[in-house]
């Protein structure tokens, strides 16, 4: 059956990214958070890109879609898109509409992945450098403190002596310790292959030397 026709009338869209039937009013908000929004015209089936469809301000009447031919309404005062024109543009098939969205997910799994990816990472560097620290602390824990302590507090009268002297003076000794300690791992760390020693004198040898 055919409908009445209604010449100049404001034409509606769809939306090919999220389907949404819009309004001709309504596009510019549509598009503000539909960032990839692209308009098909619901009478002429003409899309338009961009920021094209503020130029569609009337559409075809039915009379004229269903006859095949883009005829000018008489009750409009702009001008409506040429057959020409129409010709064009691209109407987008329902296969196109689905490798679109198919391509749009792809894309948010991968960038969901590469922030899963980065997270990963950092947790994994953090632990890393926790358990630098762990030998370090142990090592401090191995030196002979108690020892120490015994032995100064043994010169002193009566085995006591100000805290703050006991520190000062345990802690220097503990210092060479490390220091000894450190020396030792210096040497052991000479041994790479990529340094000479040669005599007083250290070398590294370059890539490609």
């Amino acid at each position: 059956y055919q409908r009445r026709v209604r010449g100049g009338r404001m034409p509606s869209f769809v939306c090919q990214t999220c389907q949404d039937v819009v309004k001709k009013p309504k596009l510019d908000d549509h598009k503000s958070w539909c960032r990839t929004a692209v308009f098909t015209c619901i009478d002429c089936n003409v899309t338009f890109e961009g920021q094209n469809y503020r130029t569609h301000t009337s559409c075809i009447s039915e009379k004229d879609k269903y006859a095949g031919k883009y005829l000018q309404n008489k009750q409009n005062t702009k001008t409506t898109m040429t057959s020409t024109q129409a010709s064009t543009q691209k109407v987008p098939s329902k296969e196109n509409t689905t490798t679109t969205n198919e391509t749009e997910t792809r894309k948010k799994r991968k960038v969901r992945k590469r922030k899963n990816s980065v997270k990963d990472s950092d947790q994994s560097q953090k632990k890393q450098k926790v358990e630098e620290n762990i030998p370090t602390t142990l090592a401090l824990d191995n030196l002979p403190w108690k020892n120490s302590i015994i032995e100064l507090l043994k010169k002193a009268s009566q085995n006591e002596l100000p805290k703050n002297k006991v520190k000062k003076s345990v802690v220097k000794q503990m210092s060479q310790e490390v220091k000894k300690q450190l020396e030792l791992i210096f040497e052991e760390k000479l041994n790479d292959p990529d340094f000479v020693v040669n005599g007083t004198q250290l070398k590294w040898l370059q890539p490609g030397v």
